[in-house]
């Protein structure tokens, strides 16, 4: 138990708190407990994500997104429980109580758990002209710029294949020998990479024409220029679970208004709120779309994702959101260059 005392959290906690406290533990379930010891319910990496979706602020109890029913053993008895059938659903770290639901110690079912290879491929899209990083875009493409002398190409793909996926596309345009010749094949790096050669910028969506039409879906894809301590697996996991067409990443993003906001009605101010902060949900630049979504796709033909998602909605096609929590970065600009390089803020 010694270790796992990180996946322990009391009642007062608020979800802003279980965030930060389920990014520092390995295994990613928090185990809730009044100031009595007693366990009051559970809560996993879904119940975050599915809290962050319902509610507008991070600021609600954790109260409101623990499962209150949950696997547990009694003192002694954890033998009579199929261990397997546990870990086949997920459920890894399981509390063990005594006859008050005071814990006595956590039994970890996996601990020597690794990831499995996934055989859905990855498309990572690297063909863009990296306007804003020029002059650094000017002799090598942005998804090449280094972070710690680490290509972020590089830092992206080795995040897949740590999650068990083995199998790359990477589209490209602009300067696209340069990615090429340092990837080659994937050899080097314990994966398989194949190449789409765009002739002309097609957009994310018009790049996914160019997949071959044998290959296993769903395909899961993710802009060259966006790194992130997300586990790529759960997104897969997510999309097939609730069969969906196409999931979207998103991040909350929150925007302070500089000014006062004035409420008027009937001519006349009801009420001044100084400075208002809204949240937007913003899209990530990482998807999982199903195979008979993007082989119907017209070949060679400039799509964008926001076009596609658009014709996806009007077909009443079901498209989910998957919330990410963890640390997530673009690298849009030099300033952003700049934080990465100098903060290491995605510790990759």
């Amino acid at each position: 138990m010694k270790n796992l005392k990180r996946n322990l959290i009391n009642e007062g906690f608020n979800l802003s708190e279980c965030i930060n406290r389920i990014g520092q533990v390995k295994i990613k379930t928090l185990i809730v407990m009044n100031k009595n010891k007693k366990i009051l319910g559970t809560i996993s990496d879904g119940d975050i994500r599915r809290g962050i979706l319902k509610f507008k602020k991070l600021d609600i109890s954790v109260t409101k997104i623990m499962k209150k029913k949950f696997f547990y053993f009694f003192e002694n008895k954890e033998k009579t429980f199929n261990h397997n059938k546990l870990k086949k659903n997920n459920i890894l770290l399981i509390p063990v109580i005594d006859k008050n639901k005071k814990i006595i110690s956590i039994k970890n079912l996996d601990e020597k758990k690794q990831s499995k290879e996934i055989f859905s491929p990855v498309l990572i899209m690297a063909g863009g002209l990296g306007m804003r990083l020029r002059p650094l875009t000017n002799k090598i493409p942005k998804p090449m710029i280094k972070i710690n002398g680490v290509p972020m190409l590089e830092r992206i793909i080795k995040n897949f294949k740590e999650n068990g996926f083995k199998t790359f596309y990477i589209s490209t345009f602009y300067k696209s020998e340069k990615i090429i010749k340092y990837f080659k094949n994937g050899d080097k790096f314990g994966i398989k990479i194949r190449y789409l050669k765009e002739k002309k910028p097609l957009g994310t969506a018009g790049s996914l024409s160019l997949m071959p039409k044998n290959e296993i879906g769903p395909i899961l894809i993710a802009n060259g220029d966006v790194i992130t301590k997300m586990s790529p697996n759960l997104l897969l996991e997510f999309h097939k679970k609730n069969h969906y067409d196409l999931t979207v990443a998103s991040i909350n993003y929150n925007h302070q208004l500089p000014f006062g906001s004035l409420k008027i009605k009937n001519n006349k101010i009801s009420k001044l709120i100084e400075k208002p902060e809204t949240n937007h949900k913003v899209n990530a630049g990482i998807y999982v779309i199903n195979k008979r979504i993007y082989e119907n796709l017209e070949f060679n033909k400039k799509l964008s994702m926001t076009e596609l998602i658009g014709k996806l909605i009007k077909k009443k096609k079901k498209i989910g959101v998957f919330p990410i929590y963890e640390s997530w970065e673009d690298l849009g600009d030099k300033k952003n260059l700049i934080k990465l390089n100098n903060d290491n803020v995605l510790n990759l």
